[in-house]
C-alpha cells in the first residue's frame, strides 16, 4: 500500500473536501505502511464524517481497542451508524453486541 507525496498530498485534499474513499485509502497507509495509529485514526475520522461505512467500522474498531469510557461510547457510536449504511461486518458486530447487553 505503498503511497508516494504527491499521491498522499492528492488524497489528502480530496479527503479533507468530502472524498470518504480518500481518507480510508490515507487511514490504510497509514495503518499499515507506517504504523501511525494516530494519523490512522484521524484519517479513519474524517472519512466517517464524510460517510464512509469502512471508515466507521474501523473506527469501531480502533476506539474499541482503548480502555476509556469516552473511547467506548464513540466506538459504539460509529459501529451503529456504519451498520445503519449497510456494512455487513458492522451489522454482525452489533448483532454480537446486542447479545451481550
Amino acid at each position: 500500500l505503498g503511497l508516494n507525496a504527491e499521491q498522499r498530498e492528492k488524497l489528502r485534499d480530496e479527503a479533507l473536501a468530502g472524498s470518504g474513499d480518500a481518507a480510508l485509502k490515507l487511514a490504510r497507509y497509514h495503518l499499515i505502511s507506517t504504523g501511525n495509529r494516530d494519523e490512522s485514526l484521524r484519517w479513519f475520522t474524517v472519512g466517517a464524517e464524510n460517510g464512509n461505512a469502512g471508515c466507521m467500522f474501523a473506527l469501531w474498531t480502533l476506539l474499541n481497542e482503548k480502555s476509556d469510557h469516552d473511547s467506548s461510547i464513540r466506538a459504539e457510536f460509529w459501529l451503529r451508524k456504519s451498520a445503519l449504511l449497510g456494512n455487513p461486518r458492522a451489522i454482525d458486530a452489533l448483532q454480537e453486541l446486542q447479545k451481550k447487553e
